[in-house]
């Protein structure tokens, strides 16, 4: 089995897993079972694929896994704009996990352009 917990791209992923949950903290209460729970899902759903991505010895479907961490990030990035306009983010924190969440999407971008040039 692959050590993915050496990748730089779950290493940052994690990153954004960890600023995600310290932020969500300061969510309202009411907030708990929707909007923050689908957050929660798709930061962690983002560096599960990216694990299972690593895990897998098949170019197929580590590319596909690679595309469902994309996918995720996507999601998450679709919620972060709605915590903000909706006004449960700061600025700050908005700022500081926008910034983790593109590190995390380049990173991303060049596990799919590997797993491409394997195909």
């Amino acid at each position: 089995m692959n050590n993915f917990t050496t990748s730089k791209a779950w290493l940052e992923a994690h990153k954004l897993v960890l600023v995600t949950y310290r932020f969500l903290r300061v969510f309202p209460t009411e907030e708990q079972f929707s909007l923050k729970n689908q957050m929660q899902q798709a930061a962690v759903a983002i560096t599960t694929n990216i694990a299972k991505g690593y895990a897998t010895e098949s170019v197929v479907d580590k590319m596909q896994l690679f595309m469902s961490a994309s996918m995720s990030i996507i999601e998450f990035h679709n919620c972060l704009l709605i915590s903000r306009d909706v006004g449960y983010l700061k600025t700050a924190y908005y700022d500081e996990i926008s910034r983790q969440m593109m590190v995390v999407n380049k990173q991303i971008a060049g596990l799919i352009a590997a797993a491409k040039k394997e195909m």
